[in-house]
């Protein structure tokens, strides 16, 4: 297997030039395909490129030129971004799969949601005004549906190659005679899915970017069709052009084994209500299980999360649960999501008897509901305080398979296959049904750390900047990437936050604070790759020693820097800021009369 270089216009194999447009990894390629006397432009790259597009054709086939037609092989910004301004420019359509056609408007369209769309995107839409949502894509107006099944418009010598998996309509582009392919993003010569591979930037080949891969089965479904090809000459949306690669692109499929799998769940939905006793949660949702039942003991997890404590059913051993509890009629239950669980087993082993609570524990008796009785509670559970309607109704259909306001006869329906616990003191289930417990009644706002602890952490976070700064002077590079990696844990925990919808329940400042920290944050993390971008062992030498003049490189560096130390101290600046005010008696928190209800929310 051998990697061509693909430097600007530069040809990959007979008639097929190469641009490659953006920056640094988020860099795609865009092809100009000869096709006797005419041209027939592939992709579009980034938003702002028709300039260079431009520049580029008229390089290769003179002033005035324009394509015989514009083809994508799927409606991503980092693919379609200059299409509407080229199409407009040489007066012509741009030709998709049938299947992109809905999505060319922009937006997000339900049931081809990809996991950033539903991880970033989606919540970050659903917080902005109305005012200031994306308007309407042209690229709306001259998109057009060509024949999957038939050849390309302009390339009577090429057939199309339908490659779903990426987006329902990915395609990729075949010319049988010297079987050069063009995949898009069906199949590239870099593994987006290898951080060191990235970072290396070493040709090899990978299936898409799993983050923005609509289904990732037939994605692999995909692959292995392509590879029936043997494709000689492998062009993708990204990397450059491999050649003999066809035995490695035949044992990629078998590779691309369902990637990350403890993300499913937090990338991928579980589909907890498919019909079934037990609908098994993601791996990373058990693993992190831990790491809530600490932030429930300290205080930092919202008001209606309880730890629960029960012996294993087989082995003895104390397993510990984090749970949300749901108040009905002024007395607290346990609604079991994926059915019968292991807690919910080693409830029942147990006999009912555990130990339940927030930062004060307390033995308790669970008593299960009959299925008859539990919609009332079921639905309280989706509709419980502080969730707004977007939210409850998300979480109904997600969880449920119900609409916003299910009747009870809908709820009846799937009541046998959510176990529900109704929480009771020692002395109630002793014989006075009284109430429930303090610890378990209604969900409280979590007070903030203990003042101690509260103290040492507040200091910690004080003194994030100063040591920041230390780091960043005599670590050198090594430095800057210790200070991007501790912005980018703050910006992984600020970003689930907003995804979450935790700024509608905050007051105007601790929410302008987020949003400000968040801002920073990614800055500080962007400027922190600068030294692995600038690093000649990271680069291959910066393609062959090709790279900017010394003073320029110089220049960048020293703004980089300049900009990663503003943007980390600024970053601390405002943690600090927020953890005082969680700190503080009113925790920045909304009063629970605000229009969002009571609203535990930690910084």
């Amino acid at each position: 297997m051998t990697a061509a270089h693909s430097s600007p216009t530069a040809p990959v194999a007979t008639g097929i030039h190469c641009l490659r447009t953006g920056w640094w990894r988020l860099a795609s390629n865009v092809y100009l395909v000869e096709s006797g006397s005419s041209w027939v432009l592939v992709d579009a790259g980034w938003p702002g490129q028709a300039g260079v597009i431009r520049a580029a054709a008229e390089s290769l086939f003179g002033r005035g030129t324009r394509p015989a037609a514009i083809l994508l092989t799927h409606v991503h910004p980092d693919h379609s971004g200059a299409a509407a301004e080229l199409a407009r420019w040489w007066h012509l359509p741009v030709h998709v799969h049938p299947a992109e056609v809905p999505q060319a408007a922009g937006g997000i369209v339900p049931g081809f949601e990809n996991p950033l769309d539903r991880v970033l995107v989606a919540p970050v839409l659903r917080l902005l005004p109305r005012r200031l949502l994306p308007a309407r894509d042209p690229l709306a107006d001259i998109v057009r549906g060509l024949d999957p099944a038939g050849c390309p418009p302009g390339l009577p010598d090429w057939r199309c190659v339908p490659a779903p998996g990426h987006t329902p309509g990915s395609l990729a582009f075949f010319r049988p005679a010297d079987r050069v392919m063009l995949t898009g993003d069906a199949v590239l010569t870099i593994d987006p899915n290898s951080v060191g591979d990235l970072l290396r930037d070493r040709p090899a080949l990978g299936g898409p970017p799993w983050i923005s891969t609509w289904n990732w089965a037939r994605a692999r479904e995909s692959v292995a069709r392509l590879a029936e090809l043997e494709p000689a000459v492998i062009a993708a949306g990204h990397g450059r052009a491999m050649t003999g690669s066809a035995p490695e692109l035949r044992a990629l499929a078998p590779r691309m084994h369902r990637p990350l799998r403890a993300s499913e769940g937090f990338f991928r939905g579980v589909d907890y209500a498919a019909p079934g006793p037990y609908r098994r949660p993601p791996a990373a949702y058990l693993r992190l299980q831990r790491l809530a039942h600490v932030l429930t003991r300290i205080g930092w997890s919202p008001g209606y999360v309880v730890n629960l404590e029960v012996p294993g059913r087989r082995t003895g051993v104390l397993r510990r649960t984090t749970l949300v509890c749901t108040v009905y009629e002024g007395r607290s239950h346990l609604v079991a999501l994926a059915g019968d669980s292991d807690w919910v087993r080693n409830v029942r082993a147990a006999g009912g008897s555990v130990v339940i609570g927030r930062r004060e524990r307390r033995p308790a008796m669970l008593v299960e509901v009959p299925p008859q009785d539990r919609p009332p509670i079921i639905r309280a559970y989706s509709h419980r305080p502080g969730r707004s309607t977007t939210a409850a109704a998300r979480e109904a259909r997600t969880y449920f398979g119900f609409g916003t306001h299910p009747s009870e006869a809908q709820v009846r329906t799937a009541a046998d296959r959510y176990p529900v616990f109704l929480i009771q003191e020692p002395n109630a289930a002793a014989g006075d049904p009284s109430g429930p417990s303090p610890a378990t009644s209604q969900p409280s706002t979590p007070a903030a750390p203990a003042g101690r602890l509260g103290t040492v952490l507040l200091a910690a976070s004080a003194a994030g900047a100063p040591l920041s700064l230390l780091a960043l002077r005599h670590l050198g590079r090594w430095g800057r990437v210790l200070v991007a990696s501790g912005c980018a844990v703050l910006l992984v925990r600020d970003t689930t936050m907003v995804a979450s919808g935790t700024p509608r329940r905050l007051r105007p400042l601790p929410r302008a604070l987020l949003v400000a920290e968040v801002a920073t944050s990614a800055t500080a993390v962007a400027t922190g790759v600068w030294p692995w971008q600038q690093d000649p062992s990271t680069t291959a030498h910066r393609r062959h020693n090709r790279g900017p003049a010394p003073h320029r490189r110089h220049t960048r560096e020293q703004t980089a820097a300049a900009l990663l130390r503003a943007a980390a101290c600024a970053t601390m600046a405002i943690h600090t800021t927020r953890f005082a005010i969680y700190l503080s008696p009113g925790s920045g928190r909304r009063s629970p009369s605000g229009p969002e209800g009571p609203s535990p929310v930690a910084p």
